[in-house]
């Protein structure tokens, strides 16, 4: 049976407090954890066979689950090797696909309690299948939504650090960051010049 790549985990050193090993020590475990019950592949039977929209959500909630372990394993390169803007891009990418995962459980939810199925499968059609080419004008149910309205209907501390993660691209926020060696390694010398 196939294998799926181990995400890297989080090291803890010295940018961090002390206080903070222990958060590390658990994102390094939910993400072993998430990692672990990634499907491979997922049949068509059982209750797949059954239901078509059964199957169409759980293989979006795994694609949404394997994207996840990915963009934590991406983090936790960029941070092992004290690369800021990776660490920040992958982070922030995070939190947007924790919006979407948030929003569609809410969603779901909702319809399976009043038992409005119809909407249920547009949701899942559109959630995978959407787009923002030409077709939409043809067909506006598969429009795909702005991650920013997502975003803004999260509880305030996740619209927080997305808009801080979102910041962080800029110099004004980088420089001081590396000026007290978060994510510069001081013993490196650059390889590379721009003229």
């Amino acid at each position: 049976m196939a294998k799926l790549k181990e995400p890297a985990r989080f090291i803890w050193d010295d940018r961090l407090s002390p206080e903070d090993k222990g958060a590390v020590d658990d994102i390094n475990r939910i993400v072993s954890r998430l990692s672990d019950s990634r499907a491979i592949e997922i049949n068509i039977a059982g209750p797949f066979l059954r239901s078509k929209m059964a199957w169409k959500l759980a293989v979006y909630s795994q694609g949404l689950q394997h994207r996840i372990v990915h963009l934590a394993d991406a983090v936790a390169i960029c941070w092992n090797n004290k690369s800021a803007l990776g660490t920040f891009l992958a982070g922030r990418a995070i939190i947007e696909t924790v919006a979407t995962i948030s929003l569609l459980k809410d969603r779901t939810v909702t319809h399976l309690a009043t038992k409005d199925l119809a909407a249920l499968n547009g949701i899942l059609d559109s959630s995978t299948f959407a787009t923002r080419r030409v077709l939409v004008i043809e067909y506006p149910e598969i429009a795909a939504q702005n991650v920013m309205t997502v975003i803004g209907k999260l509880a305030g501390s996740f619209r927080v650090y997305w808009l801080t993660l979102s910041g962080c691209q800029s110099d004004a926020i980088l420089m001081p960051l590396a000026t007290r060696g978060c994510f510069l390694d001081a013993t490196r010398s650059p390889t590379r010049r721009l003229t």
